[in-house]
């Protein structure tokens, strides 16, 4: 099944079997949520909104100090910022990311593969926001705050506006990627990117998985990244990991955490390599920043 028709298949099943009410909805805002340094290194967050729907049997999700169970199914709202990971869905579950880590990287998978995914582009998050008379993350932030007050009419309320924003995506992406096939297609170097954005807090993600996501060797990924951007791809995986670790700092993460947070194997190397590209130490960022 070609992409388009497996995101839009979701889509509709999404609609049909999920009645958008509280009892299918989980919202996490990282509340007594403190941080912990418990060793479990695929705890990571986001900049933005991410949500993971479960479709069906059981995962669990993890935060620092507690670990929850879920059934589905299940939808999941991860506020921006709540440090957080989950497991891969077993007794015949399955589970679909979705993903706002900037406007230019968004992706969808599902768990049982993970070259099963979709990208939009800014022709498709523009339409989006048309079809909603609102920005998609601020609609979908109202939703959420209507919830909180309870009330049944409010919950239909927000079922109906969920539904309206679930269905508007699919609409979105009918009109931007099914009936333009050429907006589908991305370049290498995009596809390249969008997984170290994605996977950056991973400190296992090699070169190699990435390159056999693409199904390219990864002596030519290397070859084609370094060609069109001049720097290799492990490279600008620091970069990235560095830049996400430097948000962290601006916002309050000690180092240990925020090199913990951003896939980083040693503390040690994460200050000599934060020092070789900024040209001063990770514990100068909020002194660097008021000056």
């Amino acid at each position: 099944m070609r992409q388009p028709e497996f995101f839009i298949e979701f889509i509709e099943e999404l609609l049909r079997d999920f009645s958008f009410n509280r009892r299918e909805i989980v919202i996490f805002t990282g509340e007594n949520m403190p941080m912990k340094t418990k060793n479990f290194r695929l705890l990571h967050l986001h900049e933005s909104w991410e949500i993971k729907i479960l479709t069906g049997g059981e995962a669990d999700f993890y935060f620092p100090g507690k670990v929850l169970k879920f059934t589905g199914p299940v939808i999941t709202f991860m506020a921006p910022g709540v440090i957080h990971a989950s497991s891969a869905p077993r007794n015949g579950g399955k589970m679909f990311i979705i993903s706002f880590e900037s406007r230019e990287r968004w992706s969808a998978l599902l768990s049982e593969s993970a070259k099963r995914e979709v990208y939009l582009d800014t022709a498709t998050f523009r339409l989006w926001d048309q079809l909603l008379n609102s920005p998609h993350v601020a609609f979908l932030e109202n939703a959420l705050k209507l919830l909180d007050f309870g009330g049944n009419l409010l919950e239909s309320a927000v079922s109906g506006m969920l539904e309206a924003f679930f269905g508007a995506l699919g609409e979105a992406y009918r009109k931007t990627v099914i009936s333009h096939p050429a907006r589908e297609s991305r370049t290498m170097i995009e596809q390249i990117e969008q997984f170290m954005y994605r996977d950056y807090f991973n400190p296992n993600l090699t070169i190699g998985q990435i390159a056999d996501r693409l199904n390219i060797t990864p002596n030519h990924l290397s070859f084609l990244f370094k060609k069109e951007t001049g720097i290799s791809p492990r490279r600008k995986l620091v970069e990235i990991r560095l830049k996400k670790a430097f948000a962290l700092l601006k916002n309050g993460h000690n180092i240990k955490e925020a090199a913990w947070l951003t896939g980083w194997k040693s503390e040690y190397y994460f200050s000599r390599e934060f020092k070789r590209f900024y040209k001063y130490p990770p514990s100068k960022v909020k002194l660097s920043m008021s000056l």
